[in-house]
């Protein structure tokens, strides 16, 4: 019996190397293929086929593809959000059209970031619509490390978006302190999945699943995240977005179910948005959020926080060098930060600065008859 199983998986079973989407005639790939309820639309080009028994996919959308439909509500509602900044909108739409696809190859997530009522939850509400129920999972990151087979949800999904994300505040325990933030575990795994690495994900009662995940991560806070890591990785594989208006007290509760009955227009919005970003090949972070993007940075790396706070980088400046490492024990002290003094001696205090964006080019010299400068950067 087993022997003419065998035969049959030989004859008649996929190998490992085939995954969906993808068409099973020629045995090609189509990442770049969605299916619509009345076809199948390859997102590149705008090309629309017929429904076919020879396209192998694991997830369809649930309404029409309308090249030509309007969608007058959200372009009001992004209006709202986003007032005279239009490199928001872009990249709204460029992301949710990358979403609906099953590329990866950007290696980038989102970061939506602002205060409460902004209009977040309904990116995200509108975001499920347009990617699928079925390629869409809500994640905590709490959880979604914590067991041995926690991670089995995320295969076959498309989007993985933390919803109100609540992080661990830092504390100090006498000379030690605790950075709070997410957890060593919680960071790798999004380095692995946003990087495009291949995942071994534990599966109940199955085994183990080995391959690289389709899926795009969309992080939501009302706070800036501690992404606890020092060397700034992980901050810089998110693209920022920040929510300036609140519409607390104001609530459009009729705002969802319109947009719901917009979602032709807004899918054919999105794949516009992602042939643009194609084209360009890369996603561009909005101007309106530099700030906040350094406040991210500060907030996971406290000696980058340190340094944009004390220095500027100034090709014509210098600093002595003990003054410098004066105002930097200075600022630990203040701010409690004392691991951070202990584990950043005067030798090593150059070398963290250089690891910073803007800094690099720092360099230490004697002028005759002078203590040692670094030369590059000044106080601020």
């Amino acid at each position: 019996m087993n022997e003419v199983l065998d035969c049959l998986k030989t004859g008649l079973a996929l190998g490992v190397e085939c995954q969906p989407p993808m068409w099973l005639d020629t045995r090609t790939g189509a990442t770049d293929c969605i299916v619509f309820n009345n076809g199948i639309v390859n997102v590149l080009t705008g090309e629309k086929q017929s429904l076919s028994h020879r396209f192998w996919a694991h997830s369809a959308l649930g309404f029409d593809w309308r090249p030509d439909a309007a969608c007058p509500a959200w372009e009001r509602f992004l209006e709202n959000l986003f007032p005279d900044d239009e490199e928001s909108k872009q990249f709204l739409e460029e992301w949710m059209g990358y979403c609906m696809t099953e590329e990866t190859k950007f290696q980038k997530g989102a970061m939506l970031i602002g205060p409460k009522r902004s209009g977040k939850g309904t990116i995200s509400h509108v975001l499920r619509l347009v990617v699928g129920d079925g390629s869409y999972v809500g994640l905590s990151l709490n959880t979604w490390a914590l067991g041995e087979n926690s991670k089995e949800c995320l295969i076959g999904k498309r989007v993985g978006v933390f919803a109100d994300v609540r992080f661990k505040p830092g504390r100090a325990y006498g000379t030690s302190f605790d950075p709070g933030g997410i957890g060593h575990v919680s960071s790798e795994l999004l380095l692995n999945i946003i990087g495009e690495d291949t995942v071994t994900i534990g599966r109940k009662y199955k085994s183990p699943w080995h391959g690289q995940l389709r899926l795009k991560l969309m992080l939501i806070s009302n706070e800036i995240p501690n992404l606890n890591d020092s060397s700034g990785v992980l901050p810089s594989r998110f693209v920022k977005l920040r929510f300036g208006v609140s519409f607390f007290g104001r609530e459009d509760v009729d705002l969802r179910r319109r947009l719901e009955g917009e979602l032709s227009g807004i899918a054919a919005r999105c794949v516009a948005a992602y042939q643009r970003l194609c084209k360009r090949g890369h996603f561009v972070q909005p101007e309106s959020a530099e700030m906040l993007e350094l406040d991210v940075l500060k907030a996971s790396d406290p000696f980058t926080a340190m340094a944009l706070e004390c220095f500027v980088p100034d090709p014509e400046g210098s600093v002595v060098k003990g003054v410098a490492y004066s105002m930097f024990e200075r600022w630990c002290r203040e701010s409690g930060r004392l691991d951070v003094l202990r584990t950043t001696p005067q030798n090593r205090f150059g070398a963290k600065l250089r690891a910073i964006a803007g800094f690099e080019q720092i360099d230490e010299v004697r002028p005759h008859g002078q203590p040692r400068c670094w030369v590059g950067m000044r106080t601020k």
